[in-house]
């Protein structure tokens, strides 16, 4: 039952980082609201952030209501919205033109990796254990 709790908590905060991170990241002047941005690309990056928001808050509710809580594609859901969007950066780094910096705004780096993508590799992580630890003392198919 522990461990059920542990992994709640956990993909809660994963969700939680992953609905409103991007808001925090990319709803501003220079990123969604940048002059040099089209109207096509602010149209595309909003639509990005508030259907990700959308999708976090979905795990959200079926982690913690009473009608959902207790079952596996709960948790399951809850697992795959982060990995989703946080592990899409990994290939959007291999699509020529484009950076994880914006040029003149370079983030601090660790080892010569831009923080961002220890941030990405984090909140996968915290996703990951709490699905680990919500499957541990699982007792069938479909209940935690």
């Amino acid at each position: 039952m522990q461990n059920r709790r542990i992994g709640r908590v956990l993909l809660s905060l994963s969700g939680f980082c992953t609905g409103f991170l991007p808001v925090l990241a990319d709803f501003n002047a220079e990123h969604t609201f940048s002059a040099g941005w089209s109207p096509h690309a602010r149209f595309h990056g909003s639509a990005t952030v508030i259907g990700q928001m959308a999708w976090a808050a979905i795990a959200l509710w079926l982690l913690w209501s009473p009608a959902t809580r207790q079952h596996k594609l709960s948790f399951l859901f809850a697992t795959f919205v982060p990995l989703v969007y946080w592990g899409a950066f990994f290939p959007a780094m291999l699509v020529p033109t484009v950076a994880l910096e914006d040029q003149g705004k370079e983030i601090p780096h660790l080892f010569g990796v831009p923080s961002n993508v220890y941030i990405f590799m984090l909140v996968i992580t915290i996703a990951l254990l709490g699905y680990w630890f919500s499957q541990r003392d699982r007792t069938s198919s479909n209940q935690l």
